[in-house]
């Protein structure tokens, strides 16, 4: 078995200390609220609602915890009009294929 030098240890300790430092932090910048996701789909809904001639508001969206890959289902159904969206946003807060459906 090989000996690391005094020399060799620091070195590679201060990269592996560096190492560690750099992916908490990439993780931390790249984490998003469930509550950032939650405003971002309804902003988003709130868009698609205006463009087919309907008034919809954030507040017309809920959201639970999803299962698997999926993180959260938020659902967004403007009052009256017999038809709702789903948003199914997976780990990483991308949007997974949209379910519309009737109600």
């Amino acid at each position: 078995m090989t000996r690391l030098s005094p020399l060799a240890r620091v070195t590679l300790a201060l990269l592996l200390a560096g190492a560690v430092v750099l992916g908490l932090s990439s993780g931390r910048r790249h984490a998003v609220d469930d509550g950032d996701l939650v405003a971002r789909y309804a902003e988003a809904y709130v868009a698609a609602a205006r463009d087919a001639g309907i008034r919809g508001v954030p507040a017309d969206c809920v959201a639970h915890a999803g299962q698997g890959a999926v993180r959260l289902v938020i659902r967004c159904s403007p009052a009256g009009a017999g038809f709702r969206i789903e948003y199914r946003v997976d780990r990483a807060g991308r949007l997974l294929p949209r379910q519309d459906e009737a109600i």
